[in-house]
This record gives structure tokens, sequence and C-alpha cells, in this order.
């Protein structure tokens, strides 16, 4: 006993010590290697979180060597915001190195948002030497947000030259949004003219995105408002609409009315119709009139004149031209064990349902996941009866539940189904459990990589597990991410907690 009790006192400081345990944290990381199986990704994901949470800071080290050698994008954006704000040039320059881990341009506003947080004079440095002259795409993308979030003034004149190298190069389309944006930031209201009447519909994105914010604007800035409400880029006029509902500018309640009346696109024509909610904090359906009735008289009670009739999925009305359902598939969409009540066998009701209600004119398509996701067509069709029924056999074909909830892949392939898509209803019970980004804040960053462009709405389902799990006292993590999947991109989302 009194060897044990020996070597019990000998292990115990050893154990305690923070330094030994993140040293002992990260060849275990290194010591998985890339093995793609469930078990070594879980594990290096727990090892990560332990890092950040041991004390005295013991794991900022671990953690910075381990970021160029993270295995997965996840892995990765996990590290580094573990390592919280930048604070040195060695964290700096192992961040930057290693972005290409996140590809392409996805992350550019992760890192630059990143980079933004109360920078050292380091990171600023770095920003107008190397950042805004790089040629990476990544380096000049993050460059430019960061730049744009910190309104570096001295960084004008190098954006300004990357906005005219990227502005006509599709390729390069994101660089010329994050510099547009920065270059509004920055310079103020000539710039923001210039932008509004830009060639390229990317750069114009960036003037729709902050122009609304202006409270006072002159003539000149109202004018380029006008113009890009009829800008010919649908996506460009949405934004516009988005983002006056994000500042509530009143000044724009007349554009809103207009165009909920006479947009040629339904799905910029709803947006239309959510800004003036979120303007009036008043429900006036899609009724013109009633909401010029408002306009006059804000303080009047103005009842909706006419009521509009739309399909309906789980009651979420479907106000789109190009419209994708996307339906889980998981496991637990079997329970609970009822006959006709399982959540699939709902879920495959109101989606059949939603559909036999679509007009003609509208296209939609369909995908279903799992552990992987599966699209019913390679683009979108009419609403015909023809396209319709050959859906239902589909649906009544493939939904099977089993398997994880890749959120990722789902939302991936709906987003390439078709490139006029402008809506996305998105059911499922739980938040990503499997895929490339299975955590819900990457999935997020993901999200916002393809609809900022896109601009597709997208509106949830979230099926509660509280009616299954009522003892389990557990945040819902799954509604959580399913509330910010659409708040992030101007949807609505509907907690389901028994069948409808």
């Amino acid at each position: 006993m009194r060897r044990l009790a020996a070597l019990l006192l000998l292990v115990a400081p050893a154990a305690a010590d923070p330094a030994a345990r993140a040293e002992a944290l990260v060849k275990e990381y290194l010591s998985f290697g890339k093995r793609p199986d469930r078990k070594g990704e879980d594990r290096r994901e727990n090892i990560l979180t332990e890092l950040k949470d041991l004390p005295d800071g013991a794991g900022y080290g671990a953690l910075l060597r381990l970021v160029p050698r993270t295995v997965r994008p996840v892995e990765y954006m996990m590290a580094t915001l573990y390592l919280g704000k930048v604070r040195d040039e060695e964290h700096l320059r192992v961040v930057v190195k290693h972005a290409d881990k996140l590809g392409e341009e996805a992350f550019i506003r992760f890192l630059g948002e990143m980079l933004a947080k109360d920078p050292p004079d380091v990171v600023r440095a770095w920003i107008l030497k190397e950042g805004l002259r790089s040629t990476d795409p990544i380096m000049a993308g993050t460059s430019c947000r960061a730049a744009g979030d910190l309104r570096m003034a001295e960084a004008a004149e190098p954006i300004g030259r990357i906005l005219l190298r990227t502005g006509r190069n599709r390729k390069h389309r994101r660089v010329a949004y994050e510099a547009a944006r920065a270059l509004i930031l920055i310079e103020g209201m000539e710039r923001r003219l210039d932008c509004a009447s830009h060639e390229s519909p990317w750069v114009r994105l960036a003037a729709a995105r902050i122009l609304p914010s202006l409270k006072e604007p002159g003539e000149a800035a109202l004018a380029a408002f006008a113009a890009l409400a009829r800008d010919p880029s649908w996506q460009v006029r949405r934004q516009l609409l988005r983002s006056v509902g994000w500042t509530k500018n009143m000044l724009h309640a007349r554009a809103l009315i207009e165009a909920l009346e006479a947009d040629p696109r339904l799905a910029v024509r709803a947006t239309a119709g959510r800004a003036l909610r979120d303007l009036s904090g008043r429900d006036l359906d899609y009724d013109p009139a009633a909401w010029r009735e408002w306009l006059k008289d804000q303080k009047a009670e103005t009842p909706p004149q006419r009521t509009y009739s739309f399909a309906r999925y789980y009651g979420q009305a479907v106000v789109a031209d190009n419209v994708c359902f996307v339906v889980d598939l998981s496991g637990s969409m079997g329970l609970p064990k009822r006959a006709d009540q399982r959540r699939i066998d709902v879920a495959v009701r109101e989606l059949l349902k939603a559909l036999e209600q679509l007009p003609e004119e509208t296209r939609f398509n369909l995908v279903a996941f799992s552990d992987d996701a599966t699209t019913w067509r390679r683009g979108a069709v009419k609403a015909t009866a023809r396209n319709v029924a050959a859906a239902r056999r589909w649906v009544e074909e493939t939904f099977a539940p089993g398997g994880q909830t890749n959120t990722h892949a789902a939302l991936k392939a709906a987003f390439e189904s078709d490139d006029d898509l402008d809506t996305i209803f998105l059911l499922s019970d739980g938040s990503p459990s499997v895929g490339v980004f299975e955590n819900a804040t990457d999935s997020l960053h993901a999200i916002y990589a393809w609809e900022w462009e896109r601009q597709v709405v997208i509106h949830t389902i979230a099926l509660s597990l509280s009616d299954l799990f009522a003892k389990e006292d557990k945040e819902d993590w799954g509604e959580w991410f399913m509330g910010r999947v659409a708040s992030m991109t101007d949807g609505e989302t509907r907690v389901v907690a028994r069948p409808p």
C-alpha cells in the first residue's frame, strides 16, 4: 500500500500540470494521423476543446502548434477560434499561412473578422504591407474584410487597386465584393454611389448591403437606392430590401411597398413583405393597398383588404419562384414508434401536400439527406401534375430513416441544384452530426459562404426533440441551429413539437 501511495504522489503532480497535459494531448492528437473514422474525428475535436479549457493559458501554445497539423476544415476552424484574437506575429503567420485548409474563398468573412478583433499593431501592419498586396484570393479578401471593419483609411488606396483588378473577374467576385464593401465603409458616400452603379453585380451587392444604413441620405444617395431597386439582378434587389428590414430605415418604406406590388420576382416580393413586417411591427399580409394606408397613418389600425393564398409547408407559406425542399432522413426521423406518427411519416404527408398546392409555374426540386445527400433532379422543374406525380413516387421510394445528419452536404446539394434557386425549406430534427462541417457554428460560416452572393432565403422547420426526451434538461441544439440558419438568411423558422 505504501508503494502504491508513493507512486500516486509521484504521478499526481504530473497529471495536474497543465503544460504536461497539453503536451500529452498534442501527442495524442498527432497519433491519430488522418484517420477518417468517426471515433478518430470525435477524439481530435475533443482534444482541441480540452486544450482550450486548460488553465493558465497552457493550451495556447499547443493549439498554435496544431493549427498547421489539423486534419479537417472544421478542426482548423476550431483551433483558430480557440486561440482567440491574434496576439502576436507568430500567431498571425500560423493562421494565415494555413488558411487554405478552408478551401478557396469560402471563409474570408471568418478570417477577416478574427483579424479585426482589437488587433495589435503587427496585424494592422501585415494587412497593409502583405495582406492587401497578396494575389492569393483568401489573403486579399480577408485583408479587405478586416480593413473595412477597422475603418483603416490608409488601406483605401491598395483596396481600390484590388477592386480594379477583380471587379470584372467572375472568378474572384468574392474578393471584389469584400473590396467594395471595405471602400464603402472607409470612404463613405462617394464610394457608395460609385459601387451602386458599377457594372459588376457583386460590387452592386456590396452597395445594396450598406446603402440602406444611411439615415439621412442626400438626393444622390436616394437616386442610387432607386437604381438598385430596379437592378437587373434579382439578387441585388433582394439584398437591398433585406438591408432595409435589418436597418429599419423608414426613408425606404415606400420603396418596399412598390417592390411588394410590382417586382417581377415573387421571391423578392416576399422579401419586401418580410422587411415591411420588420419595419412596422405589423403583418398586413402581401396587400400593397393596406401597406400604403399604413404609411399614411402609422398609428391607425389598418387591416389588410385582401388575403393571399399560397402553398403551405408545415404551415409556412411557400412564396417562391424556384424552391428546393430539403428533408432530413436521419435515424431519429423514425421516432416515435407509433403508426403514421413517425416524424418521417408526417414529413412525407406535409411535403406531398405542399407540392400538390404549388402553382404550375413554380419550379421545384427535392433533396433528401442523412449520412450524405441525394438530389431528385439535376435542375428544378415546373410543378406540373406530371412532375409532382414523379416527385411523389421518388419520395415514397426513397424516404426511409437511418444514419446521421449531414446538413452541410444537404444544403450544398440544394445550392448546386439550380443556379436560379431563390428559396430553400430545410426540415431537420437535429444539428449537424457528420460531414465536412458537423459543428453548428462552422456550418453557419459555410452557409454564409454560399448565401452572400446567391441571396437564397432558407426557411427552417425544426422538429423539436422535447416531446421525445421531455425528462432531459438539455438545450436543444437542433432548434438553436435551425433558428440561426433562418435568421442569417432572412428566412423564418418554425419549431414543431407535435405533428401538425
